[in-house]
């Protein structure tokens, strides 16, 4: 009985208030994603009672038959709390959700706008106005990707389904492999598949979504790595930017003091500490992992830094700066 109430509630959240629609048949779809196993005439039956207590109408012009909730349904009930925080939280993570979850919230997010608009002060309803989030570093484009193609590929992780594509590697080499997707990685406004091949579901690899065409979900099951931690994965291998996983030391670096109030508001590490010295420099001490990205960061600060210790980093630094001279020699 229990399964059976939460079943019905969670399908009444699904209908969408008039003129839009959903079917008997996406309605099962959905339920079976989150956990609800049932059959399209359990649905319709359900339907019917419901229709009888709450305010459902079913739009039978044409097939598939439709279900909503009428439009002068009470919208009032999300307090301007809730409100507030599903319009931010949506648009904050609006890329890292399913697609069918963003169809389904549009209603919800419809309802928090009534919600806000009807309050008597304006506050709530202008606070998005007034929070930004402006990335770090030079603003570049995102890659341009098919709706259509990422909505199967969050279709395929959401159900844990294998995916058959035409893939396009770095060097415009093409293949055809069908995949087991484990989860999706963004990274500065770029969305990777990270996944197995079927062929060796052992070792994951990160594919660049906007090199995936053709995407197709299969009825197989995906074959998952032994060491399934997606979330272990991510943050251990980086994109593969870390060059030794698990691989720590301390840095020391002398900065100028332009560069150590960068530092100061954004830290390397926990034990960061910074020391002014007699020159009108700072010293900075921290222990950090050994990743590509960090080098970057440190040749991005250009003549405002330099590398004390370790002294292997140091001569590497020396190294790429020497290079970079060169380039610029003639």
């Amino acid at each position: 009985m229990k399964t059976q109430v939460l079943r019905t509630l969670t399908m009444l959240g699904l209908i969408p208030i008039h003129p839009q629609k959903i079917t008997v048949q996406t309605i099962r779809q959905r339920l079976s994603g989150l956990g609800f196993a049932t059959t399209e005439r359990t649905i319709q039956r359900d339907l019917q009672a419901l229709s009888a207590v709450v305010a459902l109408v079913s739009d039978e012009r044409e097939k598939p038959f439709g279900w909503s909730k009428q439009s002068n349904i009470d919208q009032s009930y999300v307090n301007p709390y809730e409100a507030l925080m599903l319009i931010m939280c949506y648009e904050q993570f609006i890329s890292s959700l399913p697609f069918n979850l963003r169809d389904y919230l549009q209603d919800k997010l419809a309802v928090a706008r009534y919600s806000l608009r009807s309050q008597k002060t304006n506050h709530f309803q202008s606070w998005p106005n007034k929070i930004a989030h402006i990335p770090m570093g030079f603003p570049l484009q995102a890659p341009k990707i098919d709706i259509d193609i990422m909505s199967c590929i969050y279709e395929a992780v959401l159900q844990e389904k294998q995916l058959t594509m035409h893939y396009t590697d770095y060097h415009h080499q093409q293949s055809t492999p069908t995949i087991n997707p484990l989860g999706v990685l963004w990274r500065n406004q770029v969305p990777y598949l990270v996944c197995t091949f079927a062929d060796n579901p052992e070792k994951l690899y990160q594919l660049p979504m906007h090199r995936i065409q053709q995407p197709h979900l299969s009825s197989s099951d995906c074959l998952k790595p032994s060491n399934n931690n997606f979330t272990d994965y991510c943050n251990s291998q980086a994109l593969g930017y870390a060059k030794e996983p698990n691989k720590t030391f301390e840095l020391v670096l002398k900065m100028t003091s332009y560069a150590a109030r960068n530092r100061e508001a954004n830290p390397f590490s926990d034990n960061q500490t910074l020391k002014e010295l007699s020159d009108g420099y700072v010293q900075l001490t921290a222990t950090v992992a050994d990743r590509e990205d960090l080098r970057w960061l440190l040749l991005g600060f250009g003549a405002d830094v330099e590398v004390l210790k370790p002294q292997w980093l140091r001569q590497e630094i020396q190294e790429k700066t020497q290079k970079m001279a060169e380039l610029y020699q003639s």
